[in-house]
Formats: C-alpha cells, structure tokens, sequence
C-alpha cells in the first residue's frame, strides 16, 4: 500500500471526470481524439482503412501520438508534431496521421518490442518538421518509488508515459504499450475498474491510462507484480525543457 508521503505529492495530477467534451477542454490527463475518445484507438486501423495488422500491432504507435497531441496542446513549438490541419477530431484524421509516421517507424510482426526503435523514429520525424525532441527512459524494473517519480515527472512536463510491460499481472497489458496519463488514489470512470478491485485495494495508488481509447487504472502495486526486467517507460521532451 502507498504511504502518505508516496502519494500526497499527485494530488494536483489526479484526473478529471472523463466525459464526452470537445477538443478545446482536453488536458494532458483528458486526450480526447475524437471527443468521444480516451486518446487514440488501434481498433481505429482495422475500423477505418481495414488495417488488421497494424490494428494488432500498432499500440506502440498509439502510445507515440497520445504523447505528440499532449506536447501539441502544452507546448506551441510542438504543433509541428500534428497534422497541417491541427490535432484531429475525427478516428479518420487520427489514422491518417498515424501513417504519417510509418516512413520513421512502423511494428512488425511482434509490434515494437523495443523502445528504443519508437524513439529513433520519433526523432528523425520530429526532425523533418523542425523539431527537436529528447526522451527520457526507465528499463527494466526500478523501485517503486523511482517509478512513482518518473511518471509524476512525465506528467510534470505535460506528457503521458508510455509504458511496455513484457510480462504483465494484468494478461491485457503484456506485450502491450500503453499511455500512463495519471497517478490517482480514488480514479473514476475507468472501463476496467470493477467495484471489487477498486474497494480490494483502496488507498492504494493507482495508475490511469489511455488504452484501447478508454480510461483505465490498476494499482500500481500489481502493475509492479511480475518478474524482474519486465518494463520499459519512456517520455518525449522537447529539447532544452
């Protein structure tokens, strides 16, 4: 269980209730694309343009623009990051900007294991549009507290952290990015939390994320509650911040 002193510090990163909004009241913890969305969708891929692969595969690139849309909307110098059109409203505009990047990087037949070729590739497209973007990274399996710190860190800057759990708790979150938008102690109107959990471990931390375009939270303590080495968190800045 999280002590006080872990858990005081987020208070002002807790997450607003998630409902159906327009684009202009999204926050970092509150990515909305289209308006009816958590953040994008891979589902989107196979919906749109009948992409089954990389509607399996694509979550690492999901992940990659959760992150771009929130240095977009907090930071001006990043909205070269976005479509000509500005950040999208609609699951076409989504996709179609999720092409854009396939020039720089795309999954493969196991998606993108690594974060390391996300990065890379988010780099030279960054680049190509006059930005210039560094990357903050935890591999393997730090302390709680590291943990804690990074993320809050990641949310300090205005950016979700993406997260790949190799082997999860969680059999939804293994071999799967995902984009950590919060740390809570009570979240609300998460698709996945059921009455159980929530009241099984409540004054635990919770960790919030846009998945699959839905809001979830699972106690970071099971998150934490696998084998050693068995995460990658990373988070874009623009350079100099």
């Amino acid at each position: 269980m999280a002590n006080n002193a872990q858990t005081s510090q987020f208070t002002s990163f807790q997450t607003s209730t998630c409902e159906t909004c327009q684009k202009d009241c999204c926050l970092l913890r509150n990515v909305h694309i289209p308006a009816d969305s958590y953040g994008g969708n891979q589902d989107w891929f196979e919906e749109v343009s009948n992409d089954s692969y990389s509607a399996l595969r694509g979550c690492g690139i999901i992940a990659l623009l959760n992150q771009f849309a929130s240095l977009a909307m907090a930071y001006p110098e990043a909205q070269a990051l976005l479509p000509e059109a500005g950040l999208p409203t609609t699951k076409q505009e989504f996709v179609e900007w999720a092409y854009t990047v396939r020039p720089y990087i795309w999954p493969g037949n196991f998606g993108l294991p690594k974060g390391k070729g996300i990065r890379d590739g988010a780099v030279k497209y960054a680049q190509d549009r006059g930005v210039s973007l560094t990357w903050k990274t935890v591999f393997g399996r730090p302390s709680l507290q590291e943990e804690i710190d990074f993320i809050h860190s990641g949310l300090e800057h205005k950016v979700p952290v993406a997260q790949l759990a190799w082997k999860s708790y969680f059999e939804d979150l293994t071999w799967h990015w995902v984009a950590i938008t919060g740390l809570e102690l009570d979240p609300k109107n998460c698709s996945n939390l059921t009455p159980e959990l929530k009241d099984k471990h409540k004054g635990d931390l919770f960790v919030t994320m846009s998945n699959f375009g839905k809001k979830e939270a699972y106690p970071i303590t099971l998150m934490r509650k696998e084998n050693p080495f068995h995460r990658e968190m990373q988070y874009p800045l623009l350079a100099g911040i």
